[in-house]
């Protein structure tokens, strides 16, 4: 029995890491894609701002990714909460609430992934942007 209030205690701690960590990756997308809106303010469309759209689609993705994993996250906890102590015991069948469960670890799983993977590729590509902005500076290149 301790040992199981122990795994749980070390479970829920665990999640809490896990979710400060997502929220602040969602604080990093907001932050960057308010930034790059700021940046387009003056801009012409040229083909060298094409890494500028690249970051800015995979920076959507991330905040679209973390968005959607705790919606989801909040779903299932409402669900088992409605199952436990919900009036409506009988309504959910506690088969299905574990399949779905399952099936929402993976998502969080996926979800996770490419939520971390897309903000990493964003960063390369505005990184080849102001690369590229600064080449254009420097020698007066134009695209």
């Amino acid at each position: 029995m301790m040992d199981e209030d122990l795994l749980e205690t070390d479970f829920e701690k665990i999640r809490a890491v896990e979710r400060k960590f997502s929220y602040f990756l969602l604080a990093i997308d907001g932050a960057t894609i308010a930034y790059v809106l700021t940046l387009l303010e003056n801009k012409t469309l040229s083909w060298s701002m094409i890494p500028l759209g690249i970051a800015l689609i995979s920076w959507i993705v991330s905040f679209y990714c973390g968005f959607y994993r705790h919606i989801n996250e909040i779903s299932i906890f409402n669900m088992k909460f409605e199952i436990e102590y919900g009036s409506d015991r009988d309504f959910f069948n506690k088969d299905e609430f574990e399949k779905k469960a399952s099936e929402t670890a993976t998502s969080f799983i996926n979800k996770s992934k490419i939520q971390f993977y897309s903000l990493l590729w964003g960063y390369l590509a505005f990184i080849m942007w102001y690369l590229i902005e600064m080449i254009e500076r420097t020698w007066g290149f134009c695209w």
